[in-house]
């Protein structure tokens, strides 16, 4: 009965969200389409406003161009968040990685008698395949297992058609716990283009929710934003070892029409975490809306 009802709400709900409804249909049965037209749909779908690949403009017309026309080997390596340490390490350094703990094919491989109190697992091939240990002692290892074990049979480039994904080998990483001595880590996101930083979107404040905040390279807050993500009321202050931040947003960026770098920097110690070719899956929209053709002008799609 509590599950009859429960897919009760759920299929009331799709029907009063009919873009929703058509976008889960999109990855549920209409994966077979070929690339292209699966875009051009979903884009229709989920933005609004048809998809120009002859002659894009915005910033998110732009970056499904990108899953089109620009695929690189080395997409595949840098999208992988166990791969992606060896290029760090080779253009930046292994002092800028967050040491790696352990990797395995499969979740039942995992012994977690040998990983410290606090750590954090991921898994390699796809977004939102991630679990925060805090307290090894109070943690339910069965739930941890079949989480994993859902993800690990997910191909992510399916669902949005992000190229890079689409040949990663499955496996879950682990990672000690970056903490900060304030209890809100922050995550600070470079948008880069052509191996240039352009903006920082800080993340903070994950513990009440996913908070935003976008800041220009001199560290000056904007009004930048995007839709449907909430913004911080805090201005924070220019981070320790700023300038080198941006070295490395830099160099772990050239070569890229478009790059968003992801870095920690807590204790005067900066860590580079991901590497991300479509924030959002390139479904951005921007506030104010003259951002969504600003950014979109940065990403050089004549010359691939």
């Amino acid at each position: 009965m509590k599950f009859c009802k429960k897919v009760y709400r759920l299929f009331g709900y799709a029907l009063s969200q009919p873009t929703i409804l058509g976008m889960i249909i999109m990855r549920k049965f209409l994966f077979w389409l070929p690339d292209k037209l699966y875009l051009k749909i979903y884009f229709r779908l989920k933005m609004g406003y048809p998809l120009n690949l002859d002659n894009p403009q915005t910033i998110s017309e732009k970056l499904q161009w990108l899953k089109l026309y620009d695929k690189k080997p080395v997409h595949t390596c840098m999208a992988d968040k166990y791969e992606v340490k060896k290029i760090i390490e080779k253009r930046v350094g292994n002092e800028y990685n967050i040491p790696l703990l352990g990797v395995w094919s499969n979740v039942d491989e995992i012994d977690f008698d040998h990983l410290p109190d606090k750590f954090v697992l991921k898994t390699t091939h796809d977004s939102g395949g991630v679990r925060i240990c805090y307290d090894k002692q109070s943690f339910i290892r069965s739930d941890y297992k079949q989480f994993f074990k859902s993800h690990l049979s997910h191909n992510y480039y399916r669902d949005k058609r992000e190229w890079p994904y689409k040949n990663i080998k499955p496996r879950i990483i682990a990672e000690p716990l970056i903490e900060s001595e304030t209890g809100d880590l922050k995550d600070y996101k470079f948008f880069c283009f052509n191996g240039e930083p352009k903006y920082c979107l800080v993340v903070s404040e994950r513990s009440v929710g996913y908070k935003i905040s976008f800041y220009d390279l001199n560290w000056n807050r904007t009004n930048l934003t995007v839709t449907d993500l909430q913004e911080s009321e805090n201005v924070f202050e220019r981070p320790v070892n700023y300038d080198k931040m941006l070295d490395l947003a830099s160099v772990l960026s050239s070569g890229e029409k478009f790059l968003r770098v992801d870095m920690y920097n807590e204790g005067g110690r900066i860590y580079c975490g991901e590497l991300t070719f479509f924030p959002c899956s390139g479904f951005l929209q921007f506030q104010p809306s003259y951002y969504n053709d600003l950014l979109g002008e940065w990403i050089d799609v004549k010359n691939n």
